[in-house]
């Protein structure tokens, strides 16, 4: 299976989505997951996002992006999940816009932790 992980983004043909990180730990957990295409940024949680605090203001790295609040779990998260439970693909792709989360998501990676 190829996992695609975004909140937004339209799934390439071929793929299966998953929205949040929860339902990308799921699939990672009990299907043969081949490749893995990861955002970072994955939306925020419902009180947020109602009250307008999941956009963001670019003040900060982690709040440069739209719809994101630090109460929703990230790509991030979900590759230290991946590393520390040993569910990781053998292909992984970020495609996250987002430099910051880029960078923090390829070098967990590229560490194993």
């Amino acid at each position: 299976m190829k996992l695609f992980v975004d909140d937004v983004r339209q799934v390439p043909d071929g793929w299966v989505v998953a929205r949040t990180v929860d339902e990308a730990k799921s699939l990672l957990a009990r299907e043969n997951v081949e490749v893995v295409s990861l955002d970072h940024d994955m939306g925020a949680c419902a009180e947020c996002a109602a009250n307008g605090l999941d956009i963001g203001d670019m003040t900060t790295p982690e709040t440069t992006f739209m719809h994101w609040c630090s109460h929703a779990a990230d790509g991030y998260a979900l590759v230290k999940w991946m590393l520390a439970e040993k569910h990781v693909p053998p292909v992984v792709h970020v495609h996250t816009m987002n430099p910051v989360g880029r960078k923090r998501m390829l070098s967990a990676l590229e560490r194993g932790c």
